[in-house]
């Protein structure tokens, strides 16, 4: 009888003990799975990685998609960001479903652990550590990681930054993306230094 007892006890335990709690963008996150991997990791060079980027980060980037911004004197609140597939994507999510998708995305591992194999860096890349760390991590919740991002990527977005700059200054431009810190006339990238930059921060362990 005690053995009995003992096991409809258990049962009885089992059945109380609440199930984890349900990611609720796991769902909602099948939209961006296509372009960014079901792990957060794009396959495609020219799409970034979203895994393990700050959650801030990537909540400011879906509302910069979504062409609604915070009134905030935070310069990083202040962006504008174009792109066909995600100003689309973007259109109709709400401001709970952002904060679930960045979430979800934060969580996930970005990558091996890193190792001693580290490569040197150019020497621009003094210019970007002052946000984004000596090794390509965010000094700042909302500033991404670069490291271990795309290559392919990180060169596109250094020149849509250019492209941007090129409008403040008259010279035309698709202005794709645009950022108080880094968009200026003073603070984009040279085009010679575009492609070691790149190389330097995909090469990096994104922990």
């Amino acid at each position: 009888m005690i053995a009995i007892g003992s096991f409809v006890l258990l049962i009885a335990l089992a059945l109380a003990t609440p199930a984890p709690a349900a990611d609720p963008a796991a769902s909602l996150a099948d939209q961006c799975v296509q372009c960014h991997g079901r792990d957060g990791r794009s396959t495609d060079p020219r799409i970034p990685n979203l895994a393990g980027q700050p959650s801030d980060y990537l909540v400011a980037q879906l509302w910069d998609f979504r062409k609604r911004r915070f009134v905030s004197d935070n310069p990083y609140w202040r962006a504008e960001r174009r792109d066909p597939t995600m100003n689309h994507e973007a259109t109709d999510l709400g401001d709970d479903a952002i904060e679930d998708l960045a979430a979800h995305f934060s969580r996930l591992s970005c990558g091996p652990a890193p190792n001693d194999d580290l490569p040197a860096p150019p020497q621009a890349a003094a210019g970007c550590a002052v946000c984004h760390g000596g090794r390509g991590i965010g000094a700042e919740p909302m500033v991404p990681n670069l490291a271990g991002q795309n290559a392919r990527y990180l060169a596109i977005q250094m020149r849509n930054f250019g492209d941007a700059a090129s409008v403040q200054r008259g010279a035309g431009g698709a202005k794709r993306r645009t950022h108080p810190s880094i968009a200026s006339p003073a603070t984009v990238v040279a085009e010679s230094d575009v492609e070691s930059l790149a190389a330097y921060y995909a090469a990096l362990p994104c922990r």
